[in-house]
């Protein structure tokens, strides 16, 4: 089966995310639902979300999402690596004024394979920086 229901997350979990500034509504349910099954992993473009989860939850939600959470530079990346950087590029340059990161390393005429993978390696190491252990390894 391609696709599953996602199952809601714990009612502990959602009260405790709820009062979490910078985490909207959308994102409460897509947490609560990967804490909730412990093989799930969150993907999310949203890195003031993901800084959130460090700063304002408690640390045990965070423990919890560690190593589980992949942001859109690196599904990006994954992508590029199995099929086409150019076909990829190509891709984001339609979107790229949605996301300061990649509006960084995709300039509007494009980018090398070379400055692709540097630039969105480089965006990547700095938001593990912020972001503790949450982001898979990649």
């Amino acid at each position: 089966m391609l696709t599953e229901e996602i199952p809601p997350g714990d009612a502990t979990d959602i009260s405790c995310l709820q009062g979490t500034v910078d985490l909207d509504a959308g994102e409460v349910e897509l947490i609560a639902a990967c804490l909730a099954d412990p093989q799930a992993i969150l993907i999310s473009g949203d890195k003031r979300a993901l800084r959130a989860l460090v700063s304002g939850c408690p640390p045990d939600i965070s423990v919890r999402l560690h190593g589980r959470v992949v942001c859109l530079e690196q599904l990006l990346v994954l992508i590029a690596r199995r099929t086409s950087c150019a076909i990829v590029v190509q891709g984001v340059l339609a979107n790229r004024e949605l996301d300061t990161a990649i509006r960084a390393v995709v300039a509007p005429g494009g980018c090398t394979e070379a400055q692709f993978f540097e630039g969105m390696d480089a965006y990547v190491a700095h938001l593990r920086t912020e972001t503790a252990n949450l982001l898979l390894q990649t």
